[in-house]
């Protein structure tokens, strides 16, 4: 699935490469531990109240893993339609079916990378194909109508999810307003595994802070409780969150722009690049590349393969 001898091999996981664009990376250890989050297979990013900066640690983890190389997918019916430029978003619109059929496909994947690595008359090895990275963002908005749509969906994603992310080459983060059954894919689907859950996850409970300043009145307080589940005991620790994490993430390559990663992806992995069909005819000057037509028709060929 998605075989493609030249993929793998256009996939640049220099880390000079990633630090060349971090303009943060004199911070020394004070946020090592959120630097880390990306090299992590799961992340849950969760937040009771709005303003506490779910989206954008989502936005900052989905840039740092284009920087690695990654195919970043996202799911989330409830997105902005001049948001989250240049990755695939599945569900926009309120299209909670596509979200859906983008959660099976992401877990069948899973299962057959393992299925592939354990076949004895193959040489077939996960870390050798590209690394798919999928985000969910407002998880606890939409879980409900997935189990709605297909019980099966959430407890199987679970599963791959708990039992060989890793080992799949694959991993996944997500922003929702809790950690329970309801909201990680619905009460009735997970009953009894939401502990099992939990202990495959790092956790970042993000947190806010009243400022009238800003739209809502509420701002990230920057700060949160990182819990990563350690022999099966949940470590907190509060970690310090840096200002360019507290707000939306730069971008583009000036450091510009909100949630549009165009020129990101077309830095670090430009076969992936994601433009809708109105786009390609629309799109400014400074968003052009040569490499647009080879992209779209790679994600036309990706398409073809999809189930979905």
């Amino acid at each position: 699935f998605y075989q493609a001898g030249d993929i793998g091999a256009s996939i640049s996981n220099n880390y000079d490469a990633v630090n060349e664009f971090n303009p943060h990376s004199s911070s020394k250890e004070k946020y090592v531990e959120v630097k880390s989050l990306v090299y992590e297979n799961t992340v849950g990013i969760v937040g009771k109240e709005k303003g506490s900066g779910k989206t954008s640690k989502l936005g900052y983890l989905i840039a740092e893993h284009i920087k690695l190389g990654h195919l970043v997918w996202m799911i989330n019916p409830f997105a902005k339609g001049q948001q989250w430029k240049g990755i695939k978003v599945f569900g926009r619109g309120y299209k909670f079916a596509e979200a859906t059929n983008a959660i099976r496909e992401f877990t069948r994947i899973a299962f057959w990378r393992i299925a592939e690595a354990g076949d004895e008359t193959k040489e077939y090895e996960p870390f050798d194909d590209y690394h798919l990275h999928l985000s969910l963002d407002e998880m606890s908005n939409y879980s409900s109508e997935i189990d709605t749509i297909d019980s099966a969906v959430m407890p199987k994603f679970w599963e791959a999810v708990v039992q060989f992310l890793r080992q799949a080459n694959m991993s996944v983060s997500f922003a929702s307003h809790g950690d329970t059954q309801a909201m990680l894919g619905g009460a009735k689907a997970l009953a009894g595994k939401s502990q099992t859950i939990k202990d495959a996850i790092v956790w970042v409970y993000a947190q806010a802070t009243t400022d009238t300043s800003v739209e809502g009145n509420k701002r990230c307080a920057g700060w949160a409780y990182l819990i990563r589940p350690d022999g099966g005991e949940r470590q907190k620790t509060r970690i310090e969150i840096p200002t360019w994490m507290q707000g939306p993430p730069a971008t583009r390559i000036d450091g510009k722009d909100k949630y549009n990663y165009i020129q990101l992806v077309q830095k670090y992995c430009p076969q992936y690049l994601y433009l809708p069909a109105t786009a390609k005819k629309t799109q400014q000057p400074e968003e052009s590349s040569s490499s647009v037509t080879d992209t779209e028709q790679f994600r036309q060929k990706l398409i073809e393969q999809e189930d979905i």
